[in-house]
């Protein structure tokens, strides 16, 4: 990074990891309905739906935050459009 600039780091609220988000990258996204912020693995890997057990935080996060949890007709949680 040029100019002195200095990273800035979040971690996933699915797997922990942290990834870049800024200056000049970004390596995830914020999910402002949820008010979560995701590593690009994770939205990559779970665009069609997160399967609840494999994040059992999710949906107590969600809940606590008073968000309707819908499954699809998988029984995953998708992401908000």
């Amino acid at each position: 990074m040029g100019n002195g600039e200095h990273k800035f780091m979040c971690d996933c609220f699915l797997c922990s990891r942290a990834f870049q988000f800024g200056p000049h990258r970004y390596e995830g996204r914020r999910i402002l309905a949820w008010d979560i912020m995701v590593c690009d693995t994770c939205y990559g890997g779970n665009h069609d739906g997160i399967v609840p057990t494999s994040y059992p935080h999710l949906v107590p996060h969600l809940e606590a935050r008073g968000i309707q949890v819908v499954l699809n007709t998988r029984g995953w949680l998708p992401f908000p459009a």
